[in-house]
């Protein structure tokens, strides 16, 4: 079976959630109509079965709309590469039951891509963040967004330090974590839920786990972050060591979660997760409306995934700039290819610390993202030191990327403006005790 994709888009994040409905059922019949491996189409509603004249007039008319869906099927060419990012929902099932007790046909084929990957993954947008916000609001911070003098000597541009470790597990994680959990149903909510994480995601999953009563297990690699492993336990979740790095605890999580019947988190690829996440990025823009640039450290992408889609919402021109470990690769090699691609993972950042790219954020990196800088471990050991002596803040490799992005960029701008002539001097702002301005 060759590589196949079905994409939903969005032009207007504020369409009524209806058109979202109508188009699942249109996707079902139009779809039905051809190939037919069996796939079945799951969609994020349970009401699901809406007036087909309007899905029509809607496509007429040019329309698109985004529809969250996943697909199991029982084609193993298809099961492979689908199953690693579509867990089972309950919800959704029954939504599909409707769709087969109105006599829709249920077995469908997706839309041959031109570039031949295949995605299934349906972005969130700013009107997703939106929603997050009020979602999380009750158990986030509104973390401070602090302009330094010395940064702006030290850069030669506006430095503003978006603070995230001031958030109450240190992380800006926690936001996307409490959005995607909130919104389970009580069937999987009762199952409980299984993620993997190198630390920072997990103490999410976990909290937000013991907000809403959820029985929770991380799987964390066997040389995780002592602290962050004793986090996690005291916010009530079971923790697995296995593995000597995220993508082997990844999958095993997966294959537990098979095994046990818990849902599956993945610490990436989960639209709701974005969604949760980007909400600091909305709050730097509030706070700094004419930044030029947002810097944001990489791991798998959630949180550069999350600034690219509200940046480019509220201003296209704004741009956004992602940090990864030069010693871990995967994501930057991904972005570059325009595929998915696998790296050596060997840098001392562990929240930088994947071994691949991910489909959905890696989507829309490849859509939105600017540009994409690589630091080395002792270029990050440094940032942490200027950190520390001039916004006394003490982090961690990954929250001081953005810092160290920040400073290689200034010397490849030196660089350009040797040969060019031109000078630079923008706001610059981060993420997680990283840059934005």
């Amino acid at each position: 079976m060759g590589k196949l994709i079905y994409m939903s888009s969005v032009t207007d994040p504020y369409q009524p959630v209806e058109r979202e409905l109508n188009l699942t059922r249109r996707v079902l019949e139009i779809m039905a109509e051809r190939h037919k491996p069996k796939l079945v189409v799951q969609t994020r509603s349970p009401d699901v079965v809406r007036d087909i004249d309007l899905y029509q007039q809607i496509e007429a008319n040019g329309g698109r709309v985004q529809v969250n869906m996943t697909v199991t099927t029982d084609d193993e060419d298809v099961r492979r590469t689908f199953e690693p990012f579509c867990p089972s929902n309950t919800v959704r099932l029954k939504a599909i039951s409707e769709v087969q007790d109105a006599g829709v046909e249920t077995c469908i084929t997706m839309t041959p891509a031109a570039s031949g990957d295949l995605t299934l993954w349906n972005r969130p947008t700013l009107h997703d963040v939106i929603r997050a916000r009020g979602r999380i609001a009750p158990y986030v911070w509104r973390t401070p967004l602090h302009h330094y003098l010395s940064l702006d000597k030290l850069l030669d541009a506006e430095v503003w330090v978006k603070h995230e470790n001031h958030q109450r597990l240190g992380a800006f994680k926690m936001r996307g974590g409490i959005n995607l959990l909130s919104q389970l149903s009580d069937e999987e909510k009762e199952r409980g839920v299984i993620t993997a994480s190198s630390g920072n995601h997990g103490q999410s999953i976990a909290y937000a786990a013991g907000i809403l009563g959820i029985k929770c297990i991380v799987c964390v690699p066997e040389g995780a972050n002592a602290g962050k492993v004793a986090s996690i336990e005291s916010l009530g979740a079971q923790v697995i060591h296995h593995g000597p790095y995220f993508d082997f605890t990844n999958e095993y999580a997966q294959r537990l979660s098979k095994e046990e019947g818990y849902r599956y988190v993945h610490a990436v690829n989960e639209p709701m997760l974005i969604a949760g996440v980007g909400t600091y990025t909305l709050e730097i823009l509030e706070d700094l409306p004419d930044v030029d640039y947002i810097i944001v450290p990489l791991g798998g992408g959630s949180g550069a995934s999350g600034a690219c889609i509200v940046a480019k919402s509220v201003n296209p021109d704004v741009k956004v700039v992602a940090v990864q470990a030069e010693s871990a690769q995967a994501a930057y090699l991904s972005w570059k290819a325009g595929e998915l691609v696998d790296a050596p993972m060997e840098s001392n950042a562990e929240g930088l610390a994947t071994g691949r790219g991910y489909a959905l954020p890696q989507s829309i990196l490849r859509d939105l993202l600017d540009d994409f800088i690589l630091v080395s471990d002792e270029e990050m050991e440094q940032a942490i030191v200027l950190h520390l002596e001039n916004t006394h803040n003490l982090t961690e490799h990954a929250g001081a990327a953005s810092l160290a992005g920040a400073l290689k960029m200034k010397g490849q701008a030196a660089r350009q403006e040797g040969r060019a002539g031109y000078e630079r001097r923008q706001p610059v702002a981060g993420s997680s005790a990283g840059c934005a301005g």
